[in-house]
């Protein structure tokens, strides 16, 4: 038996600042071919149901934001509106980070944490989300990763010049979960340009702290 589904009632009375969750469901599908990943059928609903019900069943999450295209914002209205935790299906933007920036603005002033999930990564547990959203209210910012196990090169002109030690390497998962600034709403705070939101703690002096589990977390 899983010991966290045995613990799960006492979680919610561990200390916690209010956290929402922004699940980014806004590409553009052009690397599938044209076939929708999150809208894609996993064992018979679609991906980005099974994404937001996980987030849904985390008591460490309040809220939930869904970024989406403008073409799909009513299909995920209706099949994830029934969803108490969802509090808005807004349009994304142009590019990742700008859709993140959007799906931010779009959670309550209150918020304290906020957690950034990929909507195409319907695998995630609660327990993940549960233990990256309790140390980033440690730590000020954390994210799940895995052990890499690809051979990588860093190249210069097309040249292999050396080969990282694997062992000093994790492949970064989601949710990416960082501390909002005290006192600023979100809207006013720096626009996420960064391609991964671990470096978004560094603009308010954090290091983010990866919870590594051998595992695949997210995917």
């Amino acid at each position: 038996m899983d010991i966290t589904k045995l613990t799960k009632p006492g979680r919610k009375l561990l200390p916690m600042k209010k956290c929402g969750a922004v699940i980014v469901a806004a590409g553009s599908a052009s690397r599938m071919g044209g076939i929708d990943k999150v809208m894609a059928p996993l064992n018979g609903e679609p991906m980005i149901v099974r994404s937001v019900r996980t987030f849904q069943s985390c008591d460490a999450v309040s809220e939930i934001v869904i970024v989406t295209r403008e073409d799909l914002i009513r299909p995920i209205s209706d099949l994830c509106g029934c969803f108490a935790k969802v509090r808005a299906v807004v349009v994304g933007g142009k590019s990742r980070q700008e859709s993140v920036h959007l799906g931010l603005n779009a959670l309550s002033g209150d918020v304290k944490l906020a957690a950034v999930h990929d909507g195409a990564r319907p695998l995630i547990t609660w327990q993940v989300i549960d233990r990256v959203i309790r140390a980033a209210y440690s730590y000020g910012a954390a994210a799940p990763a895995i052990p890499v196990k690809d051979t990588i090169k860093v190249v210069h002109s097309g040249i292999a010049v050396s080969t990282p030690d694997r062992s000093t390497l994790q492949a970064v998962q989601t949710p990416q979960v960082f501390e909002t600034c005290s006192g600023v709403p979100l809207k006013r705070q720096k626009r996420i340009r960064p391609r991964s939101l671990t470096t978004v703690p560094r603009w308010n002096g954090w290091e983010c702290r990866l919870r590594l589990w051998m595992e695949t977390s997210g995917i």
